[in-house]
């Protein structure tokens, strides 16, 4: 693929994702980053809730970058090859959904382990931890940090199991 220069996505690229069209969409990255943002709020093509998984996985084989922001929670199909699935599938399993009342205390014992977020980056989590139990806290900002965990820790972690049944 070649290094293309453009930065920003095509303004009707929102539409071409919901199309679904895997070849069409590609084809919008022969001249552009596969970093490239667009829309509204400025994003990524892999923040796109309607982007195929199968052109999710081409770009981050093409170096597009998982911690990226603004990235949804599911970004854990971005993280989609080898190992970095199953460090998010062992995370995922270990402490449940963002959904679940236990998921941000253990979301955040996770992300200390391996190679850890860098320090500011665990304050946020403990802070958005706080909130979230507090019911007023950035769901979708822990999961970015928990997407920026996986990507640091390639190779699979055995994670500590919950101390309690669901």
């Amino acid at each position: 693929m070649p290094k293309a220069n453009k930065k920003t996505l095509p303004k009707d690229f929102d539409e071409l994702s919901k199309a679904g069209d895997a070849g069409a969409i590609k084809a919008v990255f022969e001249g552009c980053d596969v970093n490239a943002r667009g829309g509204v709020w400025k994003q990524t093509a892999l923040a796109l809730n309607e982007l195929p998984d199968d052109v999710a996985a081409w770009l981050v084989e093409n170096g597009a970058d998982i911690a990226a922001r603004p990235v949804p929670c599911r970004a854990r199909r971005y993280a989609s090859r080898g190992v970095l699935q199953e460090n998010w599938m062992a995370m995922a399993a270990s402490i449940g959904t963002p959904s679940s009342s236990r998921w941000p205390t253990h979301c955040l014992s996770h992300l200390g382990v391996g190679q850890p977020l860098p320090a500011p980056a665990l304050q946020e989590a403990a802070t958005l931890v706080g909130e979230v139990k507090r019911k007023n806290g950035d769901t979708r900002r822990l999961c970015e940090l928990a997407v920026q965990w996986v990507a640091l820790n390639p190779a699979p972690i055995a994670l500590p199991a919950p101390a309690y049944e669901r």
